[in-house]
């Protein structure tokens, strides 16, 4: 952290397969073994280091009861789920663990990875990839199956206070679904009764983004066009994804003079914004 001059973390860790385990029982444990160890061992080590709040996605109620038990934790930042189950993440056996979240002030996260694992299906709608290259490219179409579920099944405008963050999908992908989203809905609202406006309406001011890894086209301007566009100038947030081969440098991200006031926003204001009057940030 010292030498990007990050002032502080939020410390995710690495288990993104909750939700693929069929024990469902052996998840739950899993979550709340970890949770304790994360932020009563790890987190308490530094003070710029903040913690998450696990929870299986099997079993809500359990989830909750586990946001319930850290809500009061003043170095918690959010809770944080798998990205691949038996279900798409709006489905609305999740809700009740969404609405817990919002109550106690926690924006959820998800992280790709352990799509096609355990109790999911394929990673794709094609069955399963022969190389990384593909698969890695590939976790946009989680995302969008996945943000597609949380807008047309009613989450971001049931709970109009729930915050929701992608971590490692890339980000280019949104503005095409937004269009296709709010296409769709002008003629079947129907299917959709709870969104009162368009669909890019509730993702421009409750869906979240980080860097990395993000798309790099040749030419900056048509990344920042893209920013633009979803409302990146408040929801894109830096990840680092330390300390993984591919993490990402604050310090060469969004080069060109150009972008200094969205640079800043990105490695700094946003996630201000967003964790920042939870966790006493200034």
């Amino acid at each position: 952290m010292d030498p990007y001059g990050i002032e502080w973390a939020i410390c995710t860790g690495p288990i993104y397969n909750l939700s693929t385990i069929g024990d469902t029982d052996y998840a739950v444990a899993l979550a709340t073994a970890y949770n304790r160890w994360l932020n009563e061992d790890f987190v308490p080590r530094d003070p710029r280091f903040y913690g998450v709040i696990n929870v299986a996605m099997q079993d809500p109620r359990a989830a909750v009861k586990e946001i319930e038990r850290w809500a009061g934790h003043p170095r918690m930042s959010e809770v944080f789920i798998g990205s691949a189950g038996v279900v798409p993440l709006g489905h609305r056996s999740n809700h009740i663990v969404y609405e817990a979240a919002a109550a106690n002030g926690f924006p959820v996260a998800t992280h790709s990875t352990m799509e096609g694992r355990g109790i999911t299906g394929t990673p794709t709608g094609n069955g399963y990839c022969s190389r990384y290259i593909e698969y890695h490219t590939g976790l946009a179409a989680s995302a969008l199956t996945n943000v597609a579920s949380l807008v047309c099944e009613g989450v971001f405008a049931k709970i109009p206070n729930f915050k929701f963050v992608l971590l490692e999908f890339g980000i280019s992908w949104a503005q095409p679904l937004m269009w296709a989203l709010d296409r769709e809905w002008k003629h079947l609202r129907s299917e959709m009764p709870l969104l009162k406006e368009l669909p890019s309406e509730y993702l421009k001011r409750q869906l979240f983004y980080t860097t990395q890894p993000i798309e790099e086209p040749e030419n900056t301007r048509d990344l920042v066009q893209t920013f633009h566009a979803v409302n990146g100038d408040n929801q894109i947030m830096f990840s680092s994804d330390y300390p993984h081969w591919d993490f990402d440098n604050p310090v060469v991200i969004l080069p060109g003079r150009d972008n200094a006031a969205l640079k800043r926003r990105i490695l700094r204001d946003n996630a201000l914004a967003l964790y920042g009057q939870r966790l006493g940030l200034k």
